[in-house]
């Protein structure tokens, strides 16, 4: 299953629960150094441009509040 594929509808119109839930998913699959390396940190910055592109904005600040997303990735993002 790529669980990356199917975020990306989530991303767009689903709830935080949802994206959290296959985010855990995807994380189980990878090792624990993985998920600390600045490469997972600049991914999960660029999976939040997508639903901040589509107004998705609860997604945007589970990203920023829970996931250390930085709130000015964006630029002017408004929160």
């Amino acid at each position: 299953m790529d669980v990356l594929r199917n975020l990306d509808p989530l991303l767009v119109s689903g709830s935080v629960l949802e994206v959290k839930a296959l985010l855990r998913l995807w994380e189980a699959a990878l090792r624990p150094t993985d998920l600390c390396g600045p490469s997972y940190r600049s991914m999960l910055r660029l999976v939040a441009t997508k639903p901040a592109n589509y107004g998705n904005m609860a997604v945007v600040r589970y990203f920023c509040e829970e996931r250390g997303v930085p709130v000015n990735f964006l630029g002017r993002l408004s929160m």
